[in-house]
């Protein structure tokens, strides 16, 4: 017996038969309830201790009861902490763990908020990627002396060798200035550190992991030693040595920037939740900037040098103040249309998306963003409402093309062949849809999520409808016509015309 992810999330106990053989991942992640595991002691696989949840040699803590609360001893057979064995255990307030375990896996205590430290037996000889992550209040991680492979000082945690530093604390506040041994930064090691206001990087640092400082709100500058050979600041802002590379801008900081007119690339991250940013100023010569580099900021336009070609994933998502974007002359999207060209999803106050008559790959008509030839209809601007009429040489809807629209109403023109994936997902205005008999095809989730909608016509023409076009809508009339050679309605479900495909969104048609 295979046991799959269990969603009563107001069970209190788990009686687990002799007969189960594997537990999947996240099996009771939903049970918040959940106070014991009672295994059969004929498990040849399985174990429970006290109400928690083991492999039968007892040597491999799997799974934690949501409900605990108070102090935990972890027995002393125990060798190995799983991953997320104790995730999300708010009410846990401090832990034991005994000399004998050796490994604690990924996320095995992340967002246990109500612990304020850890301390790290002597044998432990590896950590997980955020094993401790979310732990808001923990202000403290010690390490036995006679640890071979960690060490601690003043509560946060390096290698032995204090060569790299593995955590620091989410509850610690203040400035910090890392130890001069200290060669590398570990991915994730000062993630969402709220307290943090400062942090001062030796000469020695040789490598800064990904996203090390990412979402530290407090934080206002990244001081490096003017003698490291890797990386530099000014104005604490941090860069690669030759300040070719903007690395990471503090979120605390306010108010405008100007970058170096030396920076060729904006890295990933780089300005990531700088809400109190409200311009920036990116200078000719700048070619690329990374996946979601300006997301969540407080910027309200943003003009692009013409030295810009690559523009990552969400570069400028989640701008809720930017309402005008001027697009370089030489950029291009990549990855069909699903990368640089959505780097502002989510800007809700966005009207106009500009691209000059000198773009050799896109052209904008009323701020709506269009391939060169005016027949792909990429973009419209999140923040536009009312109704919006299609150009008649437009001929696809691009993915994504009105995601999170506020429009309440759309006339698509009979030039329109292709419907794309998700092109309207999320509209929640809309409340009706014609779709032109010459529309031939209609993508996955195409109209996913437009929760007002109450009308659709499908013509004769459309072939092709994808999965879930029409998922967690509040249709009342789906009309089709009765010529469609691929599609039929039959007591009130749609269905191809050879009876056996039922599509998946059907539970969201009719309430």
């Amino acid at each position: 017996m295979i046991i799959s992810p269990i969603l009563n999330s107001f069970s209190t106990t788990i009686n687990i038969p002799a007969s189960v053989v594997r537990i999947d991942d996240h099996a009771f992640s939903s049970c918040t309830s959940l106070e014991s595991f009672n295994v059969d002691g004929n498990n040849s696989r399985f174990a429970s201790v006290d109400g928690v949840l083991f492999n039968r040699s007892v040597t491999l803590i799997l799974w934690v009861p949501q409900a605990i609360s108070g102090s935990f001893t972890i027995p002393g057979t125990v060798t190995t902490i799983d991953e997320r064995a104790f995730s999300n255990r708010r009410g846990l307030t401090s832990i034991t763990i005994p000399n004998s375990v050796t490994d604690i896996g990924i996320n095995a205590f992340s967002n246990c908020t109500g612990l304020t430290t850890i301390n790290i037996p002597r044998y432990v000889t590896h950590i997980g990627d955020s094993a401790f992550g979310g732990c808001a209040n923990l202000t403290s991680v010690t390490v036995n002396a006679n640890n071979a492979d960690y060490a601690s000082i003043d509560g946060v945690l390096y290698n032995k060798y204090i060569t790299e530093l593995v955590f620091f604390p989410i509850g610690k506040t203040g400035s910090f200035t890392l130890p001069n041994t200290i060669m590398s930064i570990r991915s994730y090691a000062f993630t969402e550190r709220t307290g943090l206001t400062s942090i001062t990087i030796p000469a020695s640092v040789e490598s800064i992991g990904e996203n090390a400082f990412f979402g530290c709100t407090a934080l206002t500058s990244i001081n490096v030693d003017a003698n490291n050979a890797y990386y530099a600041s000014i104005d604490g802002v941090l860069f690669n040595k030759y300040i070719t590379e903007l690395i990471r801008f503090p979120r605390g900081k306010s108010g405008q920037y100007v970058i170096p007119n030396t920076i060729i690339s904006i890295e990933k991250n780089a300005f990531a939740g700088a809400s109190r940013l409200t311009a920036v100023t990116i200078p000719i010569g700048v070619i690329s900037i990374g996946d979601t580099a300006f997301a969540g900021t407080g910027l309200s336009t943003l003009t692009l040098p013409n030295s810009v070609e690559n523009i990552g994933y969400g570069a400028f998502a989640d701008n809720p103040n930017l309402t005008v974007i001027g697009l370089p002359d030489n950029y291009y999207a990549y990855g069909n249309g699903k990368g640089g060209e959505y780097f502002f999803y989510g800007c809700t106050g966005l009207q106009q998306i500009l691209a000059s008559s000198n773009n050799r790959n896109y052209s904008t008509v009323d701020g709506v963003l269009f391939n060169k030839d005016r027949t792909v209809l990429i973009r419209f601007p999140q923040g536009r409402t009312g109704s919006y009429t299609l150009p008649s040489t437009v001929t696809s809807i691009a993915y994504k093309a009105f995601y999170g629209s506020s429009l309440n109403s759309i006339n698509i023109p009979s030039s329109v062949t292709t419907i794309g994936d998700f092109a309207f997902d999320g509209s929640t205005n809309l409340i009706s849809v014609n779709i032109p008999d010459s529309v031939t095809d209609v993508g996955r989730y195409a109209f996913a999520r437009c929760t007002n909608l109450t009308t659709v016509n499908i013509p004769a023409s459309v072939i092709s409808l994808g999965e879930f076009a029409f998922y967690n809508t509040r249709l009342r009339q789906l009309n089709i016509d009765q010529n469609n050679p691929s599609y039929i309605l039959a007591n009130g479900m749609l269905l191809r015309r050879d009876g056996i495909e039922v599509h998946r969104y059907l539970a969201a048609l009719v309430e």
